[in-house]
């Protein structure tokens, strides 16, 4: 299988929450791609973890991009 990573990025939010930001593409048959973007958190106490998973194929991901983004970006777990 092929990927293609299009964004890798680690944060830490206000409350302590440590997390990842992951885009990457994926070929999982010929000519079909996919596009999957997630988001996962752990709390401090590294006892709880939270993940927002998005999935499409990447001609749709490309499409709506910018709500996707939106949506990723304005997510918040609170403790």
């Amino acid at each position: 299988a092929a990927f293609e990573l299009i964004r890798y990025r680690e944060f830490t939010t206000e409350s302590g929450m440590r997390g990842v930001r992951i885009t990457f593409n994926w070929l999982r048959a010929e000519n079909a791609w996919v596009t999957i973007d997630q988001a996962v958190m752990v709390n401090p106490t590294d006892t709880k973890l939270y993940r927002l998973f998005v999935k499409c194929e990447s001609s749709c991901f490309k499409a709506n991009q910018r709500q996707l983004t939106e949506i990723l970006d304005s997510w918040q777990v609170r403790n």
